[in-house]
């Protein structure tokens, strides 16, 4: 339950998942990140705008240290080993993101959801939206140009 939970939450800036958001913010895996750098993601999909890591930084930094702290107090850390978590420095390495389409996968994201709770209009609604918005969409097969 939390490992679909975790592959699924919102991190900004478009990272779906905490892989994404590791690969997106550290450039590197999961598996790769600092305790330190694990607890400042771990910060962001409470409120995704606002703890945006490269809007409000300080302020995601401040939750991190906040949630490392609640840790101590509950004794799943021990008071050493936060004192240097929190001393440890945070530096954003920032990948491009290989989505070419984010807008095409917040909208599959949001039909896997429909699919678990099916919305409340009609049908032809459903396919009304669905014809314009596929019309309004570039084909895949056409290829992109590396030039922006």
């Amino acid at each position: 339950m939390m490992e679909l939970y975790l592959n699924a939450i919102y991190f900004s800036n478009g990272a779906y998942g905490i892989e994404a958001a590791s690969q997106y913010y550290f450039s590197k895996p999961t598996g790769e990140l600092t305790k330190a750098e694990l607890a400042f993601l771990a910060a962001i999909p409470n409120n995704p705008e606002y703890y945006n890591p490269l809007e409000h930084f300080d302020a995601t930094k401040k939750r991190q240290e906040r949630m490392l702290e609640q840790m101590v107090a509950n004794g799943a850390l021990e008071q050493a080993e936060y004192e240097s978590l929190i001393k440890s420095t945070i530096k954003l390495d920032l990948s491009i993101p290989v989505d070419l389409y984010p807008d095409y996968v917040t909208y599959v994201h949001q039909e896997l959801k429909n699919l678990w709770h099916p919305p409340r209009v009609s049908t032809n609604l459903c396919k009304a939206l669905m014809s314009l918005y596929v019309r309004t969409r570039k084909p895949s097969w056409i290829k992109r140009s590396k030039s922006f």
